[in-house]
C-alpha cells in the first residue's frame, strides 16, 4: 500500500496546488480509494488475478489525476 500512496499523494498535492481539480481528478481519487480498499481485502485472501486488477485500478486512478493536471 505504501508504494502506491506516495506517488498518489504527490500527484494530488500538485493538482490541488495548481488548481487543476475537477470531476476527473475527483473520480480518479475515488477509483484509487476503492481499488486500494479492494486490494487490501484481496491480498490476505490470496486471490492473485483480482488482486492484480485492483492494484492496476489504483494506477488508473492516479493516471486520471495526472490527466487532469495536464
Amino acid at each position: 500500500m505504501a508504494e502506491s500512496l506516495l506517488p498518489f499523494a504527490c500527484v494530488v498535492m500538485v493538482a490541488v496546488s495548481s488548481g487543476n481539480t475537477g470531476e476527473t481528478s475527483a473520480m480518479g481519487a475515488t477509483v484509487f480509494f476503492f481499488s486500494r480498499l479492494a486490494y487490501a481485502g484481496l491480498y490476505p485472501a490470496g486471490i492473485t488475478p483480482f488482486r492484480s486488477l485492483a492494484w492496476f485500478g489504483g494506477v488508473i486512478g492516479t493516471g486520471m489525476i495526472v490527466y487532469q493536471i495536464l
